[in-house]
Formats: C-alpha cells, structure tokens, sequence
C-alpha cells in the first residue's frame, strides 16, 4: 500500500501502529489543542475521530477547518523515541470513515458525539533509536 499512496512504509506502519493524536486548531485569534483517539485510513492518508459538537474545537473546525497535530510513539524515552507532525484539514466524513472508526473502536457506537475526518496534507516522521536518526518527509502534492 505504500506504493500506492507513495507514504513511506515507515510513517504508514507508525500512524496504523499508534492511536492518540493531538491536534491543534485556531479560530484566527487563539489556538486550541486537544487530544484524540483516531482511526487511520490509508487509502486517502486520513485520520478520523469522534468528538462531542459542542466542544470548543469542534466549535473552532466548523469556522476554520485548518489543523495541524503531532502523533508520538507510546513509551517513548530522549534516546528512543518515533514522532510524526502533520497538517491538514477537516473534510466530510465518508461512509467508509465510518466503518473504519467503529471497527477499531465499536465500543464508541453507543458514546455520544460525531465523527471528524483529516486528510492529512504533509507528514515530517522523525525515528531516534539507538543514536540514529531517521528523518522523512511527505506531502499529498508529491504522490
């Protein structure tokens, strides 16, 4: 699927390997950050969340749909650590955004809220481990 998509096969295996983002969100004259659990849809590189409507950033994407986020491996530590930060933007949810959040969280059916979808726009992956460095970049204009 890597190739497909032309996401590296390193920042596709951590996104599908991780399940918190933070994201962060600006109504033009502050910023909100927030912390999710996500989905991920290779095939259009997005990330869908559930999220209650009367949240202040659900509030703040309806006015400017514009985000950015970081999504950083659990147990990370300063020498070993894998991290992406991203940018995008809130887009309609399809029918299979849908599906994919329910299957990896089917508790969440009976939790109240609405689901939001990111198409991720740019990726910069960073990888520590063991005193090396791996750094990649991706952007949606140069699939």
């Amino acid at each position: 699927m890597a190739e497909r998509t032309g996401l590296q096969a390193e920042i596709l295996g951590f996104i599908r390997s991780s399940n918190v983002a933070t994201i962060c969100c600006s109504d033009g004259s502050s910023v909100h950050a927030f912390c999710c659990f996500y989905a991920f849809d290779s095939n259009g590189i997005q990330l869908i969340f559930k999220s209650k409507a009367d949240a202040r950033h659900c509030h703040i994407l309806s006015q400017n749909p514009c985000v950015s986020g970081t999504i950083i491996s659990s147990g990370a530590s300063i020498l070993n650590n894998k991290g992406i930060q991203f940018e995008g933007l809130v887009i309609p949810r399809s029918a299979s955004a849908e599906h994919r959040y329910y299957l990896k969280y089917f508790f969440a059916i009976g939790v109240e809220g609405d689901l939001y979808t990111i198409r991720i726009d740019q990726i910069k992956y960073t990888s520590s481990t063991s005193g090396k460095r791996l750094k990649l970049a991706w952007a949606r204009n140069n699939e």
